[in-house]
């Protein structure tokens, strides 16, 4: 490399050629003086032991010269590391964003209910619990008109049906559990008075736990970029037996999830602004966010590789990452930015439960009173330690509490419904005496102790030269880092994905018929080929009628297809024959398409 050259390269390019010329040099042990890699005696001591010593480690593994050492340490499987921050008492991680903690939050531990919500009628009585305790007007109270009510993922979808067929009798204030029993009570009992219900649950505002959406966020965003990057990645992290990368792939493990993310996403972000520092070394542009945006849509958006990286980084996985901060923050405008960019995510794969619930999501918030608005804003997330970097949402508050109770259950036995009510009624009763224990004997509480830092910059280092390699190869078609090709659609996921979320807000809001989806966004051609071969006899008609009109400017050949399509047999033809049809006018709608 010459002098000039290196004035524009860095560590990972020094790196890496070092490493390529290592592969056709010995370097001599007696001297140290670099031979080509057929040599037998050394150019500098003309001796032979020197260079049958070179390659006889090189062959073992193990390298000559202190270049070659940082080369293995960096190419070998890396760790992430923990760091103990603990004696730091002002260290607060996320500082730059704005914190609306105020004070510790007291939390208390409700009466349970003692029945298992797997039903409408056992969601409900849930519910009516609920609001029972928190003194809602309806059932009685004078505290509160309305209450928010968290939940995880499943629950929450169940709690959509529950809150739109619910209805109550304004004449008995009987409950039903849907409209269609209503009327039929209408009918026999208030036949004479004008149909008068309400829907019982209108006091709950549901809002999604954010620690399971973050944790879901994350799974999408691991399941779309697994082939693409993060396979590769955890490879060099060590992931490397098929039980190892299932492991890592559906985040089986949130904690190290979250650092494979961090990884990857500054990584990436350090191999994206490559290009665009260098080209200021010729300019004299300043380095701000406007001109790399400008130099990106000039140079490298019309390249797949670039393009897409950019997609996931900017939008995705920076925005999983603003979720985290602004929940620990207690920042709901960075939360309801982060959400916004998120959206999509649910969409251009198959995660159905998640699509239900952002949907419901957006749209409650949208209606919300500026006063009910005003309270879910300003409880984003709460802080029980009072550490304005430690907030979390009613979710994970509740699971600490659950682990909390479980503490003081009889062990070799199941716990009665009294046993469970009166831990829950005494629990901070119970904290109170574990506290003032602790205090006395001098041990420290659990939040006394700091946050770990996490050290990733070994993992980053060795992903980055991947990285690098994969965003200079010139090639046309879209591929992963190992060099694997990649659907042409994947490309356009967020084009693709919105328009999906909003056939979804067409036929499940607005009552629109909207035609079936073809599918997801697909991330290889092999995947396609798999889902189409798993079409009904019906579905797979569909979309060959679909091919056919995309031959209008050939009618010869239109009428030709249309001809053999109305030849067949829905009960005499089987499924093959219509695969073998529907593959081959894709490849000839493909041929007219490139010919035109």
């Amino acid at each position: 490399m010459e002098a000039s050259e290196n004035a524009f390269l860095d560590n990972i390019d020094k790196n890496t050629h070092n490493e390529e010329r290592s592969k056709d040099i010995l370097i001599c042990t007696l001297c140290g003086t670099e031979n080509a890699r057929r040599k037998l005696v050394c150019e500098g001591c003309k001796k032979r032991e020197g260079i049958k010593e070179a390659r006889t480690k090189k062959s073992d593994g193990h390298c000559s010269t202190e270049s070659s050492t940082n080369i293995k340490t960096a190419s070998k499987t890396q760790e992430i590391l923990l760091t103990d921050n603990s004696n730091q008492d002002e260290y607060s991680r996320y500082q730059h964003i704005p914190s609306n903690h105020q004070n510790p939050t007291s939390v208390t531990v409700g009466m349970p209910a003692f029945v298992n919500p797997n039903s409408n009628e056992s969601v409900s009585l849930v519910m009516r619990h609920i609001g029972i305790n928190c003194g809602i007007k309806r059932y009685g109270g004078s505290e509160r008109s309305w209450a928010f009510v968290c939940c995880d993922g499943r629950p929450h979808s169940l709690y959509h049906k529950i809150l739109e067929e619910s209805i109550l009798c304004n004449y008995c204030q009987q409950p039903f559990q849907s409209r269609k029993l209503y009327k039929d009570h209408h009918k026999s009992c208030h036949q004479n008075l004008t149909p008068s219900c309400s829907r019982e649950f209108d006091w709950v505002y549901m809002r999604i736990g954010a620690g399971h959406y973050e944790m879901n966020a994350l799974k999408a965003f691991f399941e779309l970029n697994w082939i693409p990057y993060l396979e590769k990645m955890c490879e060099l992290m060590g992931f490397n037996s098929e039980n190892a990368k299932h492991f890592a792939k559906t985040c089986k493990d949130h904690h190290l999830a979250w650092q494979l993310l961090l990884t990857f996403h500054t990584a990436a972000l350090n191999e994206m602004v490559i290009p665009f520092v260098r080209s200021l070394m010729n300019t004299n542009d300043e380095p701000t966010v406007e001109n790399y945006f400008k130099f990106y849509k000039q140079f490298q958006a019309q390249n797949p590789n670039h393009a897409y990286l950019h997609l996931q980084v900017c939008r995705y996985s920076q925005a999983v990452i603003n979720f985290r901060m602004g929940i620990r923050r207690n920042n709901a405008q960075l939360v309801h930015s982060a959400k916004f960019h998120l959206k999509e995510l649910f969409y251009g794969r198959c995660h159905p439960h998640y699509q239900n619930i952002e949907l419901f999501d957006s749209i409650q918030y949208k209606f919300m009173p500026e006063e009910v608005k005003a309270s879910w804003d300003n409880n984003t997330s709460f802080s029980v330690s009072g550490n304005k970097s430690k907030g979390q949402d009613l979710d994970f508050i509740l699971e600490e509490k659950n682990k909390a109770i479980k503490q003081y259950l009889p062990s070799g036995s199941v716990p009665s419904d009294e046993t469970w009510r009166n831990i829950c009624c005494n629990l901070k009763f119970f904290e109170t005496i574990q506290e003032k224990l602790a205090e006395i004997l001098g041990l420290g509480q659990q939040s006394d102790y700091g946050t770990k830092l996490i050290d990733i910059s070994n993992a980053i280092t060795s992903f980055r030269p991947v990285l690098r390699k994969h965003l200079a190869a010139m090639v046309d078609d879209h591929q992963s880092v190992s060099g694997r090709k990649l659907h042409p659609s994947l490309v356009k996921f967020l084009e693709t994905s919105t328009q999906k979320r909003q056939d979804k807000i067409d036929s499940s809001i607005l009552g629109i018929n909207i035609e079936k989806s073809s599918g997801p966004v697909f991330i290889t051609d092999d995947e396609e080929e798999l889902h189409q071969k798993k079409m009904t006899k019906a579905e797979l008609k569909n979309n060959i009628t679909k091919l056919i009109e995309k031959l209008s400017e050939n009618v010869e050949l239109q009428t030709h297809y249309v001809a053999i399509i109305e030849s067949l047999n829905d009960t005499n033809t089987n499924k093959d024959t219509y695969l073998t049809l529907y593959f081959e006018l894709k490849d000839v709608t493909a041929n007219s398409t490139s010919d035109s």
